[in-house]
């Protein structure tokens, strides 16, 4: 279990209001939703489906051309300059 050192914030009439937490410990109580849900999703993983790494290559290789194709990499590299040339080019 986790050892959280909490800090209570109280109203005047000493009430708890909220709790303070350092942020480490905020930062590992983040993770845990995280670390839970890839373990489902590991779980839930197939060990039959899987890639050499040949075939993981390949894949990804097809993937960036298709990306190409699409003009997601002349997206990417546009300038500013050239967008707002567009952007003037349309008014």
């Amino acid at each position: 279990m986790l050892d959280i050192k909490k800090n209570y914030v109280m109203d005047n009439q000493n009430r708890p209001l909220a709790v303070q937490i350092d942020i480490n410990t905020f930062e590992r109580i983040e993770q845990f939703p995280e670390d839970f849900a890839l373990g489902r999703l590991i779980e839930e993983n197939n060990p039959d489906d899987f890639m050499s790494v040949a075939e993981a290559v390949k894949y990804y290789k097809k993937l960036r051309d298709e990306n190409e194709v699409l003009g997601q990499k002349t997206f990417v590299r546009r300038t500013s300059q050239d967008f707002n040339q567009q952007l003037q080019d349309k008014t």
